[in-house]
């Protein structure tokens, strides 16, 4: 599998600016809904958290370029690697958590905005990001494995 830069790249631009824009979208809310001063809460600060979500979007923008240099399974990979990523990207989080002098709704909405650069990569960047070909014959692999490629063609052949 091999990415394509005309297709990577509008899939990176979407990935960056959509997690950007969900996670104002979330510290906004957490700021207003729930009362918690980015002034006192320092990690609700907009440019902080906003620069954090582009190191993580840019990060696995980059990981997914590279990855099927080093794998056979490149997206598969990516997802596991996207998602190791993301359960450590929680443990500060729970450490602040720890002290109770945190604000609760604060460090939960931080964990949120973990989220959707997450959910964003793993979804966006496979699907919008590779040959649509090569997306779609890894999961007819998927499919076949699991015994259920050869029931759907023998239904359609069955009422053919």
């Amino acid at each position: 599998m091999r990415w394509q830069v005309q297709r990577l790249l509008p899939a990176s631009l979407v990935v960056i600016v959509q997690s950007l824009l969900i996670n104002i979208l979330l510290g906004t809310s957490v700021t207003q809904l729930y009362g918690v001063s980015p002034e006192t809460f320092a990690p609700l600060q907009w440019w902080r958290y906003g620069l954090f979500t582009l190191i993580g979007a840019v990060g696995a923008i980059v990981v997914y370029a590279v990855l099927p240099r080093y794998s056979k399974k490149p997206v598969e990979t990516f997802r596991l690697i996207a998602l190791v990523v993301l359960l450590l990207s929680f443990v500060p989080n729970l450490l602040m958590l720890s002290n109770p002098e945190m604000p609760r709704a604060g460090v939960v909405g931080l964990m949120l905005m973990h989220v959707a650069p997450y959910a964003l990569s793993v979804v966006v960047l496979p699907v919008w990001g590779s040959e649509p070909k090569e997306v779609s014959e890894e999961y007819g692999k998927k499919r076949r494995k699991k015994g259920k490629g050869d029931q759907l063609s023998m239904k359609k052949t069955a009422s053919a």
